[in-house]
């Protein structure tokens, strides 16, 4: 979980301690 909160839109009952998990292939270019 995050250590800082995040702007979250107010009203939608999320965390503001949410993070966001992306899964990548392994083939995937980065810089």
């Amino acid at each position: 979980m995050s250590e800082l909160p995040m702007t979250a839109a107010p009203g939608r009952g999320i965390s503001p301690y949410a993070e966001l998990m992306l899964s990548l292939p392994a083939d995937w270019p980065l810089p």
